[in-house]
């Protein structure tokens, strides 16, 4: 489905910190050339990584390492999983010192990397100026050196004081079987060396590659799996021994590896999905954007049961509706409406709903949303489901078919009537402006009671729903009820209004006589 809503592609994982753009620098504080006020703070986050060892020891083993060469010092992030995603926060011996830091105001670590002999390396550009000339004040610049250090820089291997660096293995030199033994490696930059090698040069080994998917490290078992995946030789048998690995990651892998077969392959079929009851998160977050590989009405049927157990999460939600097909919405529809609990249908239904004018002919839409017509809605939801069903049509420009025009006008009044009511909260009145003006019969006085909410004593998120609402009308008694409330507009107010009034050649003149 290429119209699924994606979510951000940036996630924050400073969540687990008070103050995370705090620093706690040993250097003395030089005199900044721009950005004064951000002093001990970050201003030159660069040059990450993932430290993918335990030779600094377990309690380091895929920490979060973050350069900051203006405060000379390397952070460092405890990263925890958040959903599909990750959150961060500092080490409990941390909170007030950094991992790494300088006194010599010189130190521009710029770059920090795990070392294939499980030191962490870190690269020193070694500076005495570190921000770009283009931004330091040219009477400053004329007294600096800004080429001072460009023929110093060093890289430093951080180690525990009692270990020697691992010894790094020649893998040009080895034979395939020994590559298939170092995917077991602890050091991740070894692993990734050693299945290039082995995938680049074409090396055969399958044998070893299966016996490892069955017997190796998690690691050994992860690579291994993927080399045979990556060069095609991924038998039926190792893959379904993958899908029942005892970790998550392997089985994760697994499901991805079983794409091509989920069509033809009844057994594979089966093993896959009967991941949709996996302990793991992420396991059941693979299957939801695999199953699009799948058809028929079981695999739709998962998908649902997978947006209702895990369809809070934003992440999740983009993984289930990337995987549904035009021949499979009616069917994920009907079964999220019958097996959802509350809070998945409030957070899956209107995103499954607004993909019926995009996905589906209008002669088909009635037969899709029935279980909905008929489903006992929260009111909110009930709102936020037609809501995003009409607005969708209206981008796509398709017109709101005959057969649900008793819908349309079935909810527009219940909106009419909670706006009535003074107890309303404010979020369900915002949620009710969005369905006046859309009928032909009640269109004028809809242009008024909009209108009046443009008023100052409404709260401005109010306002701001009705400007929407009457800026798409075609009413000519919009203007009228525009101008009747002008006097009482606030400046900014006023200034949306008249942008809207103009866009109509029609009501100019109008406008320009009042």
């Amino acid at each position: 489905n290429p119209n699924f809503p994606v979510p951000p592609a940036r996630a924050d994982a400073t969540g687990g910190d008070p103050d995370p753009n705090r620093l706690f620098p040993v250097s003395t504080l030089l005199r900044r050339f721009n950005d004064v006020h951000h002093a001990g703070r970050v201003t030159s986050a660069c040059g990450p990584t993932i430290y993918r060892d335990d030779w600094l020891g377990e309690q380091y083993a895929g920490n979060a390492f973050i350069c900051e060469p203006v405060h000379n010092l390397v952070t460092r992030r405890i990263l925890e999983r958040r959903g599909p995603t990750f959150t961060g926060r500092r080490a409990e011996d941390e909170q007030t010192r950094e991992f790494l830091a300088s006194t010599d105001n010189w130190f521009r670590p710029v770059q920090v990397r795990t070392g294939p002999d499980g030191a962490l390396w870190v690269v020193d550009m070694y500076r005495f100026v570190i921000e770009h000339p283009r931004w330091i004040p040219p009477d400053r610049l004329a007294e600096l050196d800004v080429r001072a250090g460009a023929d110093r820089g060093r890289i430093y291997r951080v180690l525990p004081a009692d270990k020697s660096p691992r010894e790094v293995p020649r893998l040009d030199a080895l034979a395939p079987a020994d590559l298939v033994r170092l995917l077991e490696s602890r050091n991740g930059v070894v692993r990734d060396l050693a299945q290039r090698q082995l995938i680049h040069h074409a090396l055969v080994a399958t044998d070893e590659l299966r016996q490892m998917v069955r017997s190796g490290n998690a690691w050994g078992r992860l690579h291994a799996l993927c080399v045979l995946g990556i060069t095609g030789r991924l038998d039926e048998s190792t893959l379904r021994t993958a899908l029942g690995d005892t970790d998550a990651a392997i089985r994760r892998w697994a499901i991805r590896w079983a794409e091509p077969l989920l069509r033809t392959n009844p057994a594979v079929l089966d093993d896959v999905l009967s991941r949709q009851r996996d302990d793991d998160l992420r396991v059941r977050y693979q299957l939801a954007y695999s199953l699009g590989h799948a058809t028929g009405d079981v695999a739709t049927a998962v998908l649902a049961r997978l947006a209702a157990k895990d369809g809070h999460d934003p992440y999740f939600r983009s993984a289930v509706l990337s995987s549904i097909r035009p021949d499979s919405l009616a069917s994920f529809i009907e079964e999220l409406v019958k097996h959802g609990d509350d809070a998945s249908i409030k957070h899956v239904l209107p995103m499954a709903v607004a993909l019926v004018p995009v996905m589906l002919a209008p002669d088909r839409w009635e037969a899709t949303v029935r279980p909905i017509q008929t489903a006992a809605l929260a009111t909110v939801v009930r709102f936020d489901v037609w809501g995003a069903m009409i607005e969708a049509a209206e981008r796509r420009r398709v017109s709101w078919p005959e057969t649900l025009q008793a819908v349309l006008e079935e909810v527009a009044n219940d909106a009419r009537q909670l706006l009535e009511r003074g107890e309303t909260p404010l979020e369900m009145r915002v949620r009710a402006v969005r369905f006046l003006g859309r009928s032909a019969v009640h269109a004028d006085a809809d242009a008024q009671r909009l209108a009046t909410y443009l008023r100052p004593i409404y709260p401005p998120e109010l306002q701001q729903a009705a400007l929407d609402r009457l800026a798409v009308m075609e009413s000519p008694k919009v203007v009228a009820a525009i101008l009747d409330v002008w006097r009482e507009l606030t400046p900014d107010r006023r200034s949306m209004v008249v942008d809207i009034l103009l866009a109509r050649p029609a009501w100019v003149g109008r406008i320009v006589s009042a």
